[in-house]
């Protein structure tokens, strides 16, 4: 798998925090299906940031790095554990993603 540029592991990090801090503060915890809403907050609001991180300078796509890196942040900063997977999601950016929890 190619690598993620790292200013752009940087650039996720920071948004995947902000998404992340504003589901647990709208729902007062952490749904188990936090990493799906977070690839629909990214589809709705960052689709310019996400073509560019899944966008190899070549032209081929690395969405089968940053999708994982992105999942794995959510469980990081969580600290939840997985539940199940794959659960289909309602984001189409992902064809599947684990559900978390305690």
């Amino acid at each position: 798998m190619p690598a993620i540029p790292k200013d752009y592991l940087k650039q996720i990090k920071s948004i995947v925090e902000d998404i992340v801090a504003d589901i647990e503060r709208s729902n007062g915890h952490y749904p188990t299906d936090v990493i799906d809403r977070v690839f629909l907050e990214i589809e709705n609001n960052y689709m310019q940031e996400y073509d560019s991180w899944i966008t190899l300078p070549n032209g081929a796509s690395n969405e089968h790095s940053v999708n994982p890196y992105i999942g794995s942040l959510v469980s990081r900063i969580t600290g939840l554990k997985v539940l199940a997977y794959p659960v289909k999601p309602n984001s189409r950016l992902i064809k599947g993603y684990s559900t978390l929890g305690y």
